[in-house]
């Protein structure tokens, strides 16, 4: 397990500042968080389970209002207590580092959308990235 006094956010830039050098968005997508209704047929996603991105530093920015949707956020599983994350402002940003386990919340009510992104760090012999595998291991359950 991994444990800090500093937000997930705050250990992660403070880790990461130093040896980063050469950044690019990897991927960039829209998701659809939503509640339905009890008469709809569709199924949609409420959450996302615990995992880890391929990338060395994720993003999530939520694009609707907080007053549309009840529940969500991104929580950091592997702290204790869990720590979770969730902007309070259309636009606002989390980032983290992608190879730490994150999940998305529930939520409970309404429509949630994010723009969720993933930058790939260049720089030599994939330090950065290598970092980023030490400080948050694969844990077997």
């Amino acid at each position: 397990m991994y444990h800090s006094d500093t937000s997930p956010r705050q250990e992660s830039w403070k880790r990461f500042k130093s040896i980063a050098h050469d950044a690019a968005i990897d991927d960039l997508f829209v998701v659809k968080y939503k509640c339905n209704n009890i008469n709809e047929k569709e199924v949609s996603q409420t959450s996302l389970a615990p995992h880890r991105d391929d990338s060395v530093l994720s993003f999530v920015i939520l694009l609707n209002t907080p007053d549309s949707f009840e529940g969500g956020g991104t929580e950091f599983v592997d702290f204790r207590p869990p720590f979770i994350a969730a902007p309070q402002d259309q636009g606002a940003m989390v980032s983290f580092c992608g190879l730490q386990r994150h999940a998305g919340k529930k939520i409970t009510t309404g429509q949630r959308f994010i723009l969720a992104g993933f930058v790939r760090v260049n720089d030599k012999g994939n330090a950065t990235k290598k970092k980023g595998e030490e400080l948050f291991p694969i844990l077997t359950e």
